[in-house]
């Protein structure tokens, strides 16, 4: 009974992981797109100013 509750803890530990590398991805998915999407609308904003 133990070792069944032990094997269920396990694998919870184990989902929470799988959900913690998910989330770290897609955060580093969002700062890719904001060092790239960032400089351009600054870029675009500077060009609007200067028109």
């Amino acid at each position: 009974r133990l070792q069944m509750s032990l094997n269920l803890l396990e694998g919870k530990n184990h989902m929470f992981a799988n959900v913690r590398k998910n989330i770290a991805r897609i955060k580093t998915k969002l700062t890719q797109l904001r060092v790239i999407v960032l400089p351009y609308m600054i870029n675009n904003n500077i060009l609007f100013f200067s028109v």
